[in-house]
């Protein structure tokens, strides 16, 4: 070989081992990610509300609701696309009935219909994780696969937003949704953490049903607890325990909630409010006298926006706390930011701006 041949095929072969070099480093370079490779073949872990982790094998595109705050999460992170089926309770939900009526109906979150949940083909189904389906074994054998995410309890709803955002991979939108929501919880526990026992007023917070209280661990207990309370039902270890009047005078509260269905008519929240004033023996109770009785719709107590009841509650029960806050315009915000019209059903009455 002469020089002026060695001095051209040199850097030809030098070009092929540089090259080789360059595709090797890029190989390695990809199975090392500053971020999670959601659909890698291990596959994406969902840490549940309960804590306890799910593996699924990639990212959900077709999700079936069972859980109406999920269905309205989803849609505050950006992936209500996603949804392809929903229980009969989601398709009745005031905010997104319009947006979901269409869709194919499973029945009730209770004991969703197997059949039809087969046949919408879908990735994972995600269901309440403090109450789950009667039939969740029947899911299970069916090969449905379950997410239990409550998105409704004020202690886990970001980190179920961010769960919800990995299972869909829109991880920003979940991101911005607890961005939005967690120094709100901050806020509050900030300026009620130094509370003595002696300034934390009694509430006495009741469900649906006349004289059902909400109990330890319940959602309103949490909020009750969050917003620097005292739950009087927060020792009764049953799930919605039946109370009776003399054991409310006994406790003695000076706050009444209500949590009421979001479809209750205007004009029946003043009614509502004077039915309870009206209970016999609940007269000379402080909250009555004081006219503090407060009815709450179930989507400002469970659910993403439960920072609504949360702030208005913290005012209700420590209002030289919170002068500067005003739960409305944060739930405008809400509105604005992720959800539109969710801004605009009566929410709490007497209304707490």
């Amino acid at each position: 070989m002469n020089a002026r041949m060695a001095l051209t095929e040199f850097p030809k072969n030098h070009l092929v081992a540089m090259l080789l070099v360059l595709c090797i480093l890029v190989s390695f370079a990809g199975c090392t990610t500053n971020g999670t490779d959601h659909n890698s073949p291990r596959g994406i872990t969902i840490t549940q509300s309960d804590g306890t982790p799910v593996v699924l094998p990639r990212q959900a595109s077709r999700i079936v609701v069972a859980n109406g705050n999920a269905a309205e999460l989803l849609v505050a992170i950006g992936a209500g696309d996603r949804i392809v089926g929903v229980t009969d309770s989601v398709k009745g939900y005031p905010i997104l009935k319009d947006r979901f009526g269409s869709l194919p109906s499973i029945g009730s979150w209770q004991a969703p219909d197997v059949e039809t949940i087969l046949s919408l083909d879908p990735d994972v189904i995600i269901t309440y994780s403090s109450t789950r389906p009667k039939n969740a074994d029947k899911l299970a054998a069916a090969n449905i696969t379950l997410v239990y995410l409550d998105c409704y309890r004020i202690n886990t709803l970001a980190s179920d937003a961010r769960q919800l955002g990995i299972l869909t991979g829109d991880e920003t939108g979940a991101e911005s949704y607890a961005g939005f929501f967690e120094p709100l919880v901050t806020m509050v526990s900030d300026r009620t953490s130094n509370l003595t026992e002696a300034e934390k007023p009694k509430v006495y917070f009741e469900s649906y049903s006349d004289w059902t209280a909400q109990a330890a661990g319940s959602g309103g207990d949490l909020l009750i607890q969050a917003t620097g309370g005292r739950n009087i039902a927060g020792m009764l270890n049953v799930s919605a325990p039946k109370v009776s009047t003399e054991w409310v005078l006994q406790e003695n509260p000076s706050l009444i909630y209500k949590v009421v269905s979001q479809s209750l008519e205007k004009e029946d929240y003043s009614l509502l409010q004077k039915d309870i004033a009206g209970r016999p023996g609940l007269s000379n109770l402080p909250a009555v006298k004081d006219g503090q009785i407060y009815l709450f719709s179930n989507e400002m107590v469970y659910g993403p926006r439960a920072f609504a009841g949360m702030l208005a509650m913290a005012k209700l029960e420590h209002p030289d706390l919170f002068t500067d806050v005003s739960p409305q315009i944060y739930l405008d915000n809400y509105a604005a930011r992720f959800l539109p019209g969710s801004n605009t059903t009566r929410w709490v009455y007497p209304a707490i701006l």
